[in-house]
């Protein structure tokens, strides 16, 4: 039986034998009073809402990039003591995890040129890059939205050559680093939306630890994540959840390569179940009732409290 709402179970026929009646102003306090703590004590369950904590922000953002030719080679950053020339203008940023969030958006943008021979062979490279993400974490109405997204362009020119061919291009290849990890709580059952777009590919990876300390990779709450656009929904079960950035880097050797992504995980106010009320608070609520009538009967005065 759903004591929330009893219209909605089936009620048996009632036998006609007369019974004796008790005095109206004796019955209605044991009903009214049963009634209000019921009605109280649902309304209190149907107007609960999910807990949300941000508990952490990770990231990285850097630009890495090489190009090679026989045993020369050039490497931004320049990291490379034996290259004969290596400069960067900007930043190319680093692989060190920055947590927190206090750095709402984090920008890498430079240029790099360099030169190197070895032997017979030589190699030039010049690169330019610019990456960006960015996070936002607060209400929208009555809901709650987590959005993140980054962005990365590149260019790459490279050639080789040695005493024997005319230049030619060289093997050359550009890594964009740039994901982010968030870690949050949620103490209920929530309706959520997870809606965005990628244009290089880019996958998310939501695990999920329960409340009984069991980690499980969620892959039914992002669905495929690598379209241009995608819209899931569903729910997200109380317990703790990592969400981030499947792949780690995004490469390519082409000479202009650029990708994006971008979603916003919205979390519903309403949860998807509300649960009835316990026997215990059932019976809690009928002695509070039955007290209330049995001192309105005999005349005493009702107390607060004691």
């Amino acid at each position: 039986m759903n004591t929330c709402n009893p219209s909605s179970t089936h009620q048996p026929a009632r036998s006609m034998r007369p019974r004796p009646h008790a005095p109206a102003a004796a019955a209605w306090p044991l009903k009214g009073s049963l009634g209000l703590a019921i009605a109280l004590l649902c309304s209190q369950q149907a107007l609960a809402a999910s807990t949300l904590e941000l508990v952490e922000r990770e990231s990285v953002s850097q630009v890495r990039a090489f190009a090679g030719y026989g045993i020369s080679g050039v490497a931004f950053p320049c990291v490379t003591p034996e290259t004969d020339f290596c400069a960067v203008t900007g930043s190319t940023g680093s692989l060190a995890v920055v947590s927190g969030t206090g750095v709402p958006t984090v920008s890498v943008a430079g240029t790099g040129t360099g030169f190197d021979t070895a032997l017979v062979f030589s190699t030039t490279f010049d690169a330019t890059w610019a990456q960006t993400q960015t996070f936002s974490f607060g209400s929208n109405g009555a809901d709650i939205e987590l959005r993140a997204s980054g962005s990365f362009m590149g260019t790459m020119q490279s050639l080789g050559s040695n005493s024997i061919q005319p230049p030619q291009p060289a093997a050359q290849r550009m890594e964009s680093w740039n994901w982010q990890a968030f870690t949050f709580t949620l103490d209920q059952n929530t309706a959520y939306t997870l809606t965005g777009g990628s244009t290089g590919g880019q996958q998310l990876e939501v695990w999920w630890t329960s409340p009984a300390g069991v980690t499980t990779y969620r892959s039914d709450v992002i669905g495929n994540t690598g379209l241009a656009s995608f819209n899931n929904s569903g729910t997200l079960q109380a317990g703790t959840y990592l969400l981030r950035n499947f792949e780690f880097v995004m490469a390519s050797v082409e000479n202009s390569y650029a990708n994006s992504w971008d979603y916003t995980l919205t979390f519903r106010d309403t949860v998807s179940v509300v649960p009835e009320p316990t026997p215990a608070a059932l019976l809690l609520a009928g002695l509070v009732a039955l007290r209330a009538w049995r001192q309105r009967r005999l005349g005493l005065p009702l107390k607060s409290g004691g």
